[in-house]
């Protein structure tokens, strides 16, 4: 019996939740006798333009076995100083989606505060887009405080990879702990080496590796030197493995003033290593299990 035949035999109704369920298993036993046909690989076009401003397309594709073309194109932004530029956009088969990965307001970071002027010029135009991707269900609710609910509002959170776990996890070292940020004024470092301060008269074994390069080194160096820390704080600079010492990290320090929702956060989790941060406006509590929330901007 195939699965068509057990889905009718099963099923009065072939529409299930919108779905034709018998055209659907139909589809699957057509595969099963041609496997290659389900062999289909979509295509990317990346454009510079200047500066960061890149432009991708999805136009045609391979599939059924032969080549074939989009009826439709999409375009995708995640710079906010592009929008302008790009939405609203005049052809019917094109559509624009823009994805905000940072915060868009400014201190306090309430939903109400003061919109960043690259931000207000996106949201006027957020009615011109076919879609406005953010990263969180809080950033879409504080967006939709200010400007109304619309049906082109999405939530897509970033994604991580699972890292492979470890035959024997390594045993975690309780007195390692892990940074990874670029070295900028918005990852408030200085906060970060501070508070390890207090913890090195607690614990005079107690280690923080920063790992990340940026343009506040020599200062954060300075601030290490200056509380003494030269052999508990380590700049470790740019590591393309840096994520690897999660494993074995007693605890992750997220310092931001804002993020969007940061990719560290996620790779910490997958390698178990819980996370210590600021709660920044509830961003990056509302989807964190394991972690310590510090009031913002307050040092524990």
């Amino acid at each position: 019996m195939t699965t068509t035949e057990m889905t009718a035999a099963e099923a009065s109704d072939a529409m299930r939740n919108g779905v034709d369920t018998a055209a659907l298993f139909a589809t699957l036993d057509a595969v099963k006798q041609a496997p290659e046909a389900a062999r289909f690989q979509f295509r990317a076009h990346n454009q510079w333009v200047s500066g960061t401003h890149n432009r991708t397309t999805i136009a045609d594709y391979f599939g059924v076995g032969e080549e074939r073309t989009h009826e439709r194109t999409f375009v995708f932004v995640d710079s906010r100083h592009v929008v302008p530029h790009v939405v609203p956009v005049r052809a019917r088969d094109v559509h624009a989606v823009y994805v905000m990965h940072n915060l868009h307001v400014l201190k306090p970071y309430r939903w109400d505060s003061e919109v960043n002027v690259a931000y207000t010029r996106v949201l006027r135009r957020a009615a011109e887009m076919d879609a406005l991707v953010t990263l969180t269900e809080r950033q879409r609710d504080d967006i939709a405080e200010r400007r109304g609910r619309t049906s082109n509002m999405f939530v897509v959170p970033n994604p991580v990879d699972l890292p492979a776990q470890p035959t024997e996890p390594p045993p975690r070292d309780p007195h390692r702990v892990t940074i990874m940020a670029r070295l900028e004024p918005q990852k408030r470092l200085q906060d970060a080496i501070a508070a390890f301060a207090r913890v090195v008269q607690a614990v005079p074994e107690a280690r923080l590796d920063i790992f990340g390069e940026g343009s506040r080194r020599e200062q954060l160096q300075q601030e290490i030197d200056r509380l003494q820390l030269g052999g508990s704080v380590t700049l470790r600079g740019f590591d393309p493995e840096a994520r690897e010492a999660l494993w074995t990290s007693s605890a992750f320090v997220l310092s931001s003033a804002f993020e969007g929702y940061p990719l560290s956060t996620l790779e910490s989790m997958s390698r178990g290593c819980p996370l210590v941060s600021y709660d920044i406006t509830r961003r990056i509590n509302s989807r964190v299990d394991c972690h310590h929330i510090q009031p913002n901007g307050e040092l524990p």
